[in-house]
This record gives C-alpha cells, structure tokens and sequence, in this order.
C-alpha cells in the first residue's frame, strides 16, 4: 500500500478554508490512496515535492520548468502585492515618549517653509505625492542636494562644503549660482547622471593642474574659488586601491565581491552541531535547511537560531529582526523556568507546515527562479532551496505572537 504525506500551510491564505489549491487537488486529498487515479497521484505527488523540495534534483528541474515557462510568456509573470489597508493613527510624542498618546494627530506632509505637495486623491498624501514632490520643479532640494554629491566626487568637496546638510546649520555654498545652474541643468536634462558626470569631468575646472600656485596658498588654502583642481580627490577607504592599481598591481577589468559567501546556513553548519542519536546539522539539512519559524530545528531541542533560514532575515531590517527573535527567545526561556521546564524541542509537524508555507509564499515571487544566494546558488553542491521567509515581517512577528500566546504552539516542552 502508498502512502501520501502532504503538508498543507493554512497561513498564507485569508481564507483557510478556501485555499485557492490546485485544480484538482482538493478532491486527490479526500480521496484513499488505493482509489486514487494515475493524474490524482501525479497531482499529489507533485504537490508534495513542491511544497517540501524533499528531492532537490526534481525541484530544481521544476523551477527550471517555472522558467522557461516565464520566458516563454515574454517576461510577464503572477507576482504579489500589497493588498491597501487602513494607515495607522500618528501622533506628535511628548517628550518622545511613544506610550504617551495624548499627543495632537498627524498627517503626511512637507516642510512647511517648502513648496507643498499636491494631492493625487482627496485623502491624505501618499507614497506616489511624496515621489512627485521630490521630483517638482518647484522643489529646490533634490536636483541640488544631488548635484552637490556629484561635485565631491570629482573635485575632493562640494560647492556646499557639508554634503549631508543643505540647510539653516549646513554651509553656505561657495558657488551658488553656480550650484544653481547645475540644478537646473540636471533636472531638465531628465534626472541624467551619465550627462551630468559628462559636463563636470569635461569642464576646464576639473581638468586644471592640481599643483596649488604660491599665491593662492595665503588667499585660499582650501580652494574655494577653484583656481586648480584639488590634490584629494579620494576619500581614505579609495586611496590603497587607487595606489595599487596605478602601480599596476590591481586588475580591474572585473570585480567580484563575497561570491563564496554561504549565507543564512554557513555559520551553523561550520559547527558540530549534533541533535538526538548523534545526528549532526549536515545531516539534518543535506537536503536543504528545515526550520520552524527559523528559530528552532526539530530532533534539536533546546537550539535556537537566530534569523536562521525560514524567517524574514535578510529580506529584512536585520538588526530589526535580530532583536525580534532575541527578545522571543528571551521570553521563551522565561516561560520554560516559570513553569518548570527543561526542554523545548520543534514537532516535526509544526517544521513541515512552516516549511510548506516558507515554499508557498516563495513560490509566488520570482525569487527562487534566480541563481543568487538567496537560493545558495554560489555555493557548488549546496542545495538551491530559497531560504528567507518572503511573506512580510508582519505577517512572521504575528505568527511568532501567536505561537507564544498559545503556550508555544508547535513546540514539545519537556520536564
């Protein structure tokens, strides 16, 4: 007799009850194994390895199938989006206390002393308002602000010397008509870098001697009047490989960087990390790494990663999502003394449901079709599993909520 085992997440979708499954499936499910037809079987099967990767060769030919398919439909595939919902209540904090909320109510908006932003609809500003008014003409900072980090680039300092303040505590600019034509410049040419990197390099300005004349030590020891072009062009981090490549020491026809970086799995299987009967982690993840939450491994109790493969973590705010999972931990521990507690271990249940639904989210976005490290595709012999949980941060904190408000769901605790 066949057995089926197939993991179905009730998480990714609104409605539980209404998965929105293959065609098909549903009926496959309900039906024995000895009953089923051929197609059914097929259905399930594939179902399965979708949702599992219990047999890297075989996925990774489907996500080859997934891109082919992509190709052939001219680049246009399903890909998710963000569904609106109601922005949340921002108020003014008193003395930047954020428990107080007897502050005054806030809207989006600019700086009043600025030109105002237009409204695309009759309610609050949004997103697509804020990109428009950064874009304005009748905005003065954009075009300037950028305009002013070019110029440091090419001549050692800006027109305004403090690039990263052009306001009332910032510099007065040395030249700014000049930093007002440049503005102007940039923004009509259509927001062209490449155009305006054109004009300055090309300009009699920077192609003056850098050699400061005698005379204009005394009177302008720091170049303000761009009377020769400035000796230190190169911040400290660029002046090695600038001295080594005109040396003729450095190549640069091609830069590379952190290609053999083994990300999300590398740190933890470079330990000898052992669960029950002797297993190591190797062994446990030979197929792919397999987490509950990306927090705990079942047949591991009492091991806790942090922003390990199966959470948002690098598709995150990481040091966000480090204090997340450290202060869930924390209370975790907290919660094993409190109630006389020795050990925690992940079901392997509760890790082949996360599992499925880390794939299913996947799944849905183009990110396991690409050969990146996302996936361990820099990594020769590494299974290609997309690892980071795509579903959205706030999605994964309220899963990880609800797990510890129900006594850590998912969990065996032991004495």
């Amino acid at each position: 007799m066949a057995f089926t085992r197939l993991a179905v997440s009730p998480f990714f979708f609104e409605d539980p009850q209404d998965p929105q499954l293959p065609a098909g499936l549903p009926g496959a499910m309900a039906q024995a194994t000895d009953t089923c037809s051929a197609d059914q079987k097929a259905l399930l099967a594939t179902a399965y390895l979708e949702g599992t990767a219990w047999d890297p060769a075989a996925h990774a030919r489907i996500q080859e199938m997934w891109k082919e398919i992509y190709e052939c439909t001219n680049g246009r595939a399903f890909t998710m989006i963000a569904q609106p919902s109601k922005p949340l209540v921002t108020r003014v904090l008193p003395r930047g206390n954020w428990q107080d909320e007897t502050g005054p109510v806030v809207e989006p908006t600019v700086p009043h002393f600025l030109p105002q932003a237009a409204k695309t609809s009759q309610n609050r500003l949004t997103r697509l308002d804020l990109a428009r008014w950064l874009t304005s003409p009748d905005n003065p900072l954009t075009a300037r602000v950028e305009v002013n980090r070019l110029w440091k680039l090419f001549f050692g300092a800006g027109l305004c010397g403090s690039v990263e303040d052009l306001g009332f505590q910032g510099e007065i600019p040395s030249h700014p008509e000049l930093l007002d034509w440049l503005a102007v410049e940039f923004r009509e040419s259509g927001w062209n870098v490449k155009h305006m990197v054109e004009l300055m390099v090309l300009s009699s300005t920077y192609r003056q001697s850098s050699k400061l004349r005698q005379e204009l030590r005394e009177i302008d020891p720091n170049n303000h009047l761009l009377a020769s072009q400035s000796p230190r062009r190169l911040d400290a981090e660029f002046v090695r490989d600038n001295a080594l490549a005109i040396a003729g020491l450095i190549k640069l026809d091609a830069i590379v960087f952190a290609t053999g970086f083994d990300a999300m799995t590398g740190a933890l299987l470079s330990i000898d990390i052992r669960g029950r009967a002797g297993q190591t982690l190797q062994q446990r993840w030979a197929a792919g790494p397999r987490t509950y939450l990306g927090i705990a491994i079942a047949g591991f109790p009492n091991l806790f990663a942090i922003t390990g493969p199966g959470s948002p973590s690098v598709l995150s705010n990481m040091i966000v999502s480090i204090e997340q999972h450290v202060d869930w931990i924390a209370d975790c521990i907290a919660y094993l003394r409190e109630h006389d507690r020795g050990g925690i271990e992940a079901t392997v249940e509760a890790e082949d449901g996360w599992v499925a639904h880390v794939n299913e989210v996947g799944n849905a976005t183009l990110y396991p079709l690409a050969n990146s490290w996302y996936t361990g595709a820099n990594i020769p012999g590494k299974p290609r599993i997309f690892m980071p949980y795509v579903g959205g941060v706030g999605v994964y904190r309220k899963k990880c909520d609800d797990v510890a408000a129900n006594g850590y769901e998912g969990f065996t605790l032991t004495d």
